[in-house]
């Protein structure tokens, strides 16, 4: 009597339409992304990579469980390289905004200075008409 997949590979089956849906919402999330010109869109692909490699694994464990512990040792390689960039790439990103915020508030703490300063002195010595 035939079973449901989903019966015998429970686990493996939630996991894999876990991916599968983390799949189809970083495809949205990153066409949306680059419609918008985002710095974020290759930070996303590499998570829709990362699903869809997962995704992958898991379906072939079902179908062909020898050929996919074979294959997962060679999407192990590609997951942990697109781990290592999407790091990378995180901690670009962080730093960028890190700087972007103290310039701006360097600049608001200097034109607050400028500002107190031009008043000291216009209070220091009265115009004379």
């Amino acid at each position: 009597m035939p079973t449901s997949p989903y019966d015998t590979y429970k686990r493996v089956m939630s996991a894999f339409l876990a991916a599968l849906f983390i799949y189809a919402t970083a495809s949205v999330a990153e066409v949306i992304l680059r419609t918008q010109n985002s710095v974020y869109h290759g930070l996303v692909g590499n998570i829709r990579l990362f699903a869809s490699a997962v995704a992958t694994v898991f379906l072939l464990v079902v179908l062909a469980p020898v050929l996919a512990y074979c294959i997962s040792v060679l999407w192990t390689c590609l997951l942990v390289t697109l781990a290592y960039e999407s790091c990378q790439e995180f901690y670009q990103l962080l730093c960028q905004t890190y700087t972007d915020v103290l310039k701006k508030l360097s600049e608001s703490a200097r034109s607050s200075k400028e500002l107190v300063s031009r008043k000291w002195r216009s209070l220091k010595s009265p115009e004379t008409d």
